[in-house]
């Protein structure tokens, strides 16, 4: 899973790579190292605007959703926040994109992904975490309130994101 190099483009034409790093995965933009290989961090897709870099992590031992500022290069955790490994984690967790290409992020600010058996969106700031339906499906676009979900059999369904 982390054998291989993940490429994703910024509207503004930056090239944000995951690849071996001396300490597992890092996550480069434009050749610099934004971040490091703790947590093994991947499937990297950028806000609209191309300022911020929304990533995978593991490094508090449970993988979640992260975004890093680019400019200030301060990074925030946006899911499973206090939780911790192992059983039990409950009905708080929320479970990471299950590949890379498989997050969107719209110019609302909802983040949308496939989590491999359900597809999950949740706000830029953290908040407003849910299941937006119980099947595997990838988001391919966003128009006003709805994003367009691809599923595994080929056809396209649009979903609203207002809670």
């Amino acid at each position: 899973m982390w054998g291989h190099v993940e490429i994703v483009t910024a509207p503004d034409g930056r090239v944000a790579q995951v690849a071996p790093g001396p300490d597992g995965s890092e996550i480069r933009v434009d050749g610099i190292v934004v971040v490091g290989g703790q947590g093994r961090p991947g499937r990297p897709v950028f806000s609209p605007d191309g300022q911020r870099l929304a990533f995978v992590s593991g490094e508090t031992g449970v993988a979640s959703l992260w975004i890093l500022d680019l400019a200030s290069r301060v990074k925030a955790q946006l899911t499973n926040i206090g939780l911790k490994p192992g059983a039990g984690m409950g009905p708080a967790y929320v479970p990471p994109p299950v590949r890379a290409g498989s997050t969107l992020w719209t110019d609302a600010g909802q983040l949308v992904w496939d989590a491999g058996d359900s597809v999950w969106t949740c706000r830029d700031d953290g908040g407003g975490c849910r299941r937006l339906l119980p099947t595997t499906a990838t988001p391919t676009s966003a128009q006003g309130g709805a994003v367009t979900l691809l599923g595994p059999d080929g056809v396209g369904r649009r979903v609203l994101l207002d809670s």
